[in-house]
C-alpha cells in the first residue's frame, strides 16, 4: 500500500502535488467553473493536461523502478574477499581488496574517530592466492551459463 501511494502520488516542478486515480491525473485547485461574469472560484478537480501527464508519468516510472530495485542484490565484487579471524580488527568491514591494475593488495581499516585508512599491512601469500582466484572464477551473471560453471575453477 505504502508502495502503491509512491507511485500514484507525485509532485510536479511547481511543488503541487498530484493522485493517479487510474484514469488521469488530477488535483483539487481552485477554479471559477461558472459563466455569470463574477469572479468566484471553487474547489474542484483538475485534471493534467498532455505534457503534465508526461511530466507525472516520468515521475511514476521512476519511482515504481525504484521500488522495484531496491530489494536487489548488490553486484558480486572479484576484487574483494572478506576479512576473517586472523585479519586485525576494524570497527567496520576490513575487507582485502585488489585493484584491477594490478597494484598492491590493501586492507582498508575504520579507526575509533570514524576515519576510513589505508592500513599499511602486507597481504600474505594466501590471502594474495584467494584473491587471484576468485577474480580467475568470476563469471559475469550476464553470460548465460549453468550455475555450477561458476564453481569449477
Amino acid at each position: 500500500m505504502l508502495d502503491n501511494r509512491a507511485i500514484y502520488h507525485q509532485t510536479d516542478r511547481d511543488g503541487r502535488h498530484w493522485s493517479f486515480d487510474g484514469r488521469a491525473w488530477s488535483r483539487e485547485g481552485m477554479a471559477d467553473t461558472t459563466n455569470d461574469g463574477v469572479n468566484n472560484p471553487t474547489l474542484t478537480p483538475i485534471v493534467a493536461n498532455y505534457d503534465k501527464a508526461r511530466e507525472l508519468n516520468y515521475l511514476a516510472t521512476n519511482a515504481a523502478a525504484a521500488l522495484a530495485l531496491k530489494d536487489a542484490p548488490q553486484p558480486d565484487d572479484p576484487y574483494s574477499l572478506p576479512a576473517d579471524d586472523r585479519d586485525r580488527p576494524s570497527l567496520s568491514p576490513a575487507n582485502w581488496m585488489r585493484d584491477a591494475a594490478d597494484s598492491p593488495i590493501e586492507d582498508l581499516q575504520r579507526g575509533a574517530d570514524g576515519v576510513d585508512r589505508i592500513a599499511a599491512i602486507t597481504s600474505t601469500e594466501d590471502i594474495q592466492q584467494a584473491l587471484h582466484q576468485g577474480c580467475l572464477c568470476y563469471i559475469p551473471p550476464e553470460i548465460s551459463l549453468p550455475r555450477w560453471t561458476v564453481m569449477q575453477c
